[in-house]
């Protein structure tokens, strides 16, 4: 997909690979803001329409996406399951929660830095955790009743 986004002092025309400008991004080029807005809202008012028929069948595709990819899942679990019984790996699982730890002491911290008492900051950060965890369970459960409907030559996805 091409479209431009100019440079600080360019004007607006077409022809310039996305990814290029990302790159230049990263290499530290100046980009006009305004530039970038209105060719993200160009892209998007230009395609909105091609792509919204598939975003509507998305939930009737859902139980045949996910029939197709059940092997795929019992793979990668069998690869986890496999994998955690390994020493790197239990290392490596160790430090991602001491990094977790960390970072929930830290955003106790800044919630009482910001004034909250230490008991609100704690009843704050569970329930930040709380809602990841019913955030992550509601995805589970969505991808879990795709999986058990799986696909039928009934299905309707018109």
């Amino acid at each position: 997909m091409y479209f431009h986004i100019p440079m600080k002092g360019e004007t607006m025309s077409r022809g310039v690979n996305v990814l290029g400008v990302l790159e230049g991004i990263l290499q530290g080029e100046a980009i006009d803001e305004r530039g970038i807005r209105k060719a993200l809202e160009d892209l998007y008012t230009n395609n909105a329409e091609k792509v919204r028929p598939f975003t509507k069948l998305a939930p009737k595709l859902a139980s045949m996406l996910a029939k197709d990819l059940t092997p795929l899942l019992v793979a990668v679990y069998t690869l986890v399951n496999t994998a955690s019984q390994n020493k790197d790996v239990q290392k490596a699982a160790l430090e991602f929660r001491k990094n977790s730890a960390k970072q929930r002491r830290s955003t106790l911290q800044e919630y009482e830095h910001v004034g909250f008492t230490r008991e609100e900051a704690m009843a704050l950060l569970l329930t930040d955790i709380a809602n990841v965890k019913a955030m992550s369970a509601h995805y589970s459960e969505s991808l879990s009743n795709g999986l058990s409907k799986g696909f039928s030559s009934e299905t309707d996805v018109s």
